[in-house]
């Protein structure tokens, strides 16, 4: 069951519309909290599977290393920025493909 944060705390998105970048196109997502910040020991870890600086049964440390798995396996890079007392901003770069170069598949008919 998820809790409620405490405390005052702000969670934001932002995406950039895709831009050309070493001659291929990109799109960056980023999303950013104002919480309590990771220390540099912490941030060594984050993108480690079950990782977790919750207590036991509050969180499964899944988030940030399926984010990492999913950004590396399309091909991209991800970056996580974070200051003690600032908050923490992890940023994601992805190749975009323009709608009309997407593979659409048919339904295969039924035999």
């Amino acid at each position: 069951m998820l809790k409620p944060l405490e405390g005052p705390k702000r969670v934001g998105l932002r995406q950039s519309a895709p831009q050309t970048h070493r001659l291929e196109a990109v799109t960056m997502l980023a999303v950013t909290d104002t919480g309590t910040g990771m220390s540099p020991e912490v941030m060594a870890r984050a993108f480690d599977p079950f990782f977790s600086t919750k207590p036991a049964g509050e969180g499964t440390g899944l988030g940030v290393s399926m984010a990492y798995g999913f950004v590396k396996q399309s091909g991209g890079h991800i970056r996580l920025y974070s200051e003690i007392g600032e908050g923490t901003t992890l940023r994601s770069i992805c190749r975009a493909r323009p709608a009309s170069r997407l593979k659409r598949e048919r339904p295969r008919p039924a035999l």
